[in-house]
Protein backbone atom coordinates (compact mmCIF):
# COMPACT_ATOMS: atom_id res chain seq x y z
CA UNK A 1 0.00 0.00 0.00
CA UNK A 2 2.30 2.69 -1.30
CA UNK A 3 0.35 5.98 -1.21
CA UNK A 4 2.15 7.49 -4.22
CA UNK A 5 1.95 4.38 -6.40
CA UNK A 6 1.04 5.15 -10.01
CA UNK A 7 -1.89 2.72 -9.93
CA UNK A 8 -3.63 4.61 -7.10
CA UNK A 9 -5.32 7.99 -6.98
CA UNK A 10 -3.20 10.56 -5.15
CA UNK A 11 -4.70 12.45 -2.18
CA UNK A 12 -4.91 15.70 -4.18
CA UNK A 13 -6.73 13.86 -6.99
CA UNK A 14 -9.20 12.34 -4.54
CA UNK A 15 -10.01 15.70 -2.97
CA UNK A 16 -10.50 17.23 -6.44
CA UNK A 17 -12.72 14.28 -7.35
CA UNK A 18 -14.85 14.68 -4.20
CA UNK A 19 -15.22 18.39 -4.95
CA UNK A 20 -16.25 17.60 -8.54
CA UNK A 21 -18.89 15.12 -7.27
CA UNK A 22 -20.36 17.76 -4.95
CA UNK A 23 -20.39 20.38 -7.72
CA UNK A 24 -22.06 17.98 -10.15
CA UNK A 25 -25.04 17.64 -7.81
CA UNK A 26 -25.27 21.41 -7.36
CA UNK A 27 -25.78 21.80 -11.12
CA UNK A 28 -28.52 20.50 -13.39
CA UNK A 29 -26.51 18.37 -15.87
CA UNK A 30 -28.16 14.95 -15.59
CA UNK A 31 -25.32 13.10 -17.39
CA UNK A 32 -22.73 14.61 -15.02
CA UNK A 33 -24.86 13.64 -12.03
CA UNK A 34 -25.14 10.05 -13.25
CA UNK A 35 -21.37 9.85 -13.63
CA UNK A 36 -20.83 11.52 -10.24
CA UNK A 37 -23.16 9.04 -8.54
CA UNK A 38 -21.32 6.09 -10.08
CA UNK A 39 -17.93 7.54 -9.06
CA UNK A 40 -19.15 8.21 -5.50
CA UNK A 41 -20.34 4.60 -5.19
CA UNK A 42 -17.08 3.27 -6.67
CA UNK A 43 -15.00 5.25 -4.17
CA UNK A 44 -17.09 4.06 -1.19
CA UNK A 45 -17.10 0.37 -2.18
CA UNK A 46 -13.56 -0.09 -3.51
CA UNK A 47 -14.74 -1.01 -7.00
CA UNK A 48 -13.70 0.11 -10.44
CA UNK A 49 -16.19 2.16 -12.41
CA UNK A 50 -17.00 -0.84 -14.60
CA UNK A 51 -17.59 -3.16 -11.60
CA UNK A 52 -19.69 -0.49 -9.92
CA UNK A 53 -22.05 -0.44 -12.88
CA UNK A 54 -22.46 -4.24 -12.54
CA UNK A 55 -23.97 -3.90 -9.03
CA UNK A 56 -27.51 -5.17 -8.70
CA UNK A 57 -30.45 -3.06 -7.58
CA UNK A 58 -32.84 -4.20 -4.88
CA UNK A 59 -33.50 -4.48 -1.18
CA UNK A 60 -31.75 -7.81 -0.55
CA UNK A 61 -28.05 -8.07 0.17
CA UNK A 62 -25.53 -10.67 -0.91
CA UNK A 63 -21.77 -11.10 -0.95
CA UNK A 64 -21.37 -8.21 -3.43
CA UNK A 65 -22.61 -4.68 -2.82
CA UNK A 66 -26.25 -4.08 -3.72
CA UNK A 67 -27.74 -0.66 -4.49
CA UNK A 68 -30.84 -0.55 -2.30
CA UNK A 69 -33.22 2.28 -1.39
CA UNK A 70 -31.67 2.54 2.09
CA UNK A 71 -28.06 2.60 0.85
CA UNK A 72 -25.36 0.25 -0.35
CA UNK A 73 -25.61 -3.08 1.45
CA UNK A 74 -23.51 -6.24 1.57
CA UNK A 75 -22.94 -9.27 3.76
CA UNK A 76 -19.73 -9.09 5.79
CA UNK A 77 -16.82 -11.38 4.92
CA UNK A 78 -16.82 -14.40 7.18
CA UNK A 79 -16.09 -18.05 6.93
CA UNK A 80 -18.49 -20.82 7.86
CA UNK A 81 -17.61 -22.03 11.31
CA UNK A 82 -18.57 -25.29 12.94
CA UNK A 83 -17.82 -23.83 16.37
CA UNK A 84 -20.80 -22.91 18.55
CA UNK A 85 -20.44 -21.25 21.94
CA UNK A 86 -21.68 -22.84 25.15
CA UNK A 87 -24.71 -21.20 26.71
CA UNK A 88 -22.53 -19.95 29.58
CA UNK A 89 -20.12 -18.25 27.17
CA UNK A 90 -22.78 -16.48 25.09
CA UNK A 91 -22.88 -13.25 27.22
CA UNK A 92 -19.13 -12.82 26.68
CA UNK A 93 -19.25 -13.05 22.89
CA UNK A 94 -19.89 -10.00 20.79
CA UNK A 95 -22.41 -10.58 18.00
CA UNK A 96 -21.32 -10.33 14.39
CA UNK A 97 -22.64 -7.68 12.04
CA UNK A 98 -25.49 -8.94 9.89
CA UNK A 99 -24.66 -6.60 7.01
CA UNK A 100 -22.52 -3.65 5.97
CA UNK A 101 -24.48 -0.51 5.07
CA UNK A 102 -23.24 2.68 3.45
CA UNK A 103 -25.85 5.43 3.42
CA UNK A 104 -26.09 7.87 0.54
CA UNK A 105 -25.83 11.62 0.85
CA UNK A 106 -29.23 13.23 0.29
CA UNK A 107 -28.27 14.50 -3.18
CA UNK A 108 -27.38 11.01 -4.42
CA UNK A 109 -30.37 9.40 -2.71
CA UNK A 110 -32.75 11.88 -4.36
CA UNK A 111 -31.14 11.41 -7.77
CA UNK A 112 -31.20 7.59 -7.54
CA UNK A 113 -34.89 7.68 -6.60
CA UNK A 114 -35.63 9.97 -9.55
CA UNK A 115 -33.74 7.75 -12.00
CA UNK A 116 -35.37 4.61 -10.62
CA UNK A 117 -38.82 6.18 -11.12
CA UNK A 118 -37.88 6.82 -14.77
CA UNK A 119 -36.73 3.19 -15.29
CA UNK A 120 -38.59 0.99 -12.79
CA UNK A 121 -37.72 -2.42 -14.27
CA UNK A 122 -33.91 -2.25 -14.38
CA UNK A 123 -31.74 -4.76 -12.50
CA UNK A 124 -28.24 -3.22 -12.43
CA UNK A 125 -26.78 0.17 -11.68
CA UNK A 126 -25.39 0.28 -15.22
CA UNK A 127 -28.88 -0.11 -16.66
CA UNK A 128 -30.16 2.61 -14.34
CA UNK A 129 -27.38 5.11 -15.11
CA UNK A 130 -26.89 4.25 -18.81
CA UNK A 131 -23.66 2.24 -18.73
CA UNK A 132 -22.01 3.27 -21.99
CA UNK A 133 -22.39 7.07 -21.62
CA UNK A 134 -21.09 6.86 -18.03
CA UNK A 135 -18.03 4.81 -19.02
CA UNK A 136 -17.20 6.91 -22.07
CA UNK A 137 -17.63 10.26 -20.31
CA UNK A 138 -15.36 9.48 -17.34
CA UNK A 139 -12.09 10.31 -19.11
CA UNK A 140 -13.42 13.58 -20.53
CA UNK A 141 -14.84 14.65 -17.16
CA UNK A 142 -11.57 13.88 -15.36
CA UNK A 143 -9.29 15.67 -17.84
CA UNK A 144 -9.57 19.14 -16.22
CA UNK A 145 -9.45 17.93 -12.59
CA UNK A 146 -7.32 14.76 -12.51
CA UNK A 147 -6.24 13.74 -16.01
CA UNK A 148 -4.26 10.74 -14.75
CA UNK A 149 -7.29 9.00 -13.21
CA UNK A 150 -8.92 6.03 -14.90
CA UNK A 151 -12.09 4.18 -13.95
CA UNK A 152 -10.00 1.22 -12.78
CA UNK A 153 -7.94 3.35 -10.39
CA UNK A 154 -11.05 4.12 -8.33
CA UNK A 155 -10.90 0.60 -6.89
CA UNK A 156 -7.62 1.41 -5.11
CA UNK A 157 -8.87 4.49 -3.24
CA UNK A 158 -10.77 2.73 -0.43
CA UNK A 159 -8.13 0.09 0.39
CA UNK A 160 -5.47 2.81 0.52
CA UNK A 161 -7.61 4.96 2.83
CA UNK A 162 -8.37 2.02 5.13
CA UNK A 163 -4.71 1.06 5.30
CA UNK A 164 -3.75 4.66 6.11
CA UNK A 165 -6.20 4.72 9.03
CA UNK A 166 -5.66 1.20 10.44
CA UNK A 167 -2.15 0.27 9.25
CA UNK A 168 -3.63 -3.22 8.69
CA UNK A 169 -3.26 -4.52 5.13
CA UNK A 170 -5.30 -7.67 5.81
CA UNK A 171 -8.25 -5.64 7.10
CA UNK A 172 -8.07 -3.31 4.08
CA UNK A 173 -8.04 -6.20 1.63
CA UNK A 174 -10.86 -8.10 3.34
CA UNK A 175 -13.17 -5.12 3.69
CA UNK A 176 -12.72 -4.22 0.01
CA UNK A 177 -12.72 -7.76 -1.33
CA UNK A 178 -14.89 -8.79 -4.26
CA UNK A 179 -16.72 -12.10 -3.72
CA UNK A 180 -14.91 -13.68 -6.69
CA UNK A 181 -11.46 -12.30 -5.91
CA UNK A 182 -8.58 -14.55 -5.03
CA UNK A 183 -7.30 -13.23 -1.73
CA UNK A 184 -3.70 -14.06 -0.82
CA UNK A 185 -2.88 -16.58 1.88
CA UNK A 186 -2.07 -13.77 4.32
CA UNK A 187 -5.77 -12.86 4.31
CA UNK A 188 -6.70 -16.25 5.78
CA UNK A 189 -8.53 -16.16 9.10
CA UNK A 190 -5.71 -17.73 11.16
CA UNK A 191 -3.49 -14.76 10.32
CA UNK A 192 -5.96 -12.23 11.71
CA UNK A 193 -4.79 -10.54 14.85
CA UNK A 194 -6.88 -11.01 17.96
CA UNK A 195 -6.83 -7.36 18.97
Amino acid sequence: FLPWSTSRPRPDELSALEQWINEAFLGDDDAAQRLAAAVWIALRTGRSLRRTLDMTLGPSCGEEWTVSPMGLIRLPARRDSGWKPDASATPWIRGLALQHVITYPSSISTALSRWHAEKPGVNTLGDLLDRQPVLSSFGLAMKPIASRLTGGMLSHALPQALYAVTNDAIFARLLCRHPNSGLPGAAAYPSWSGG
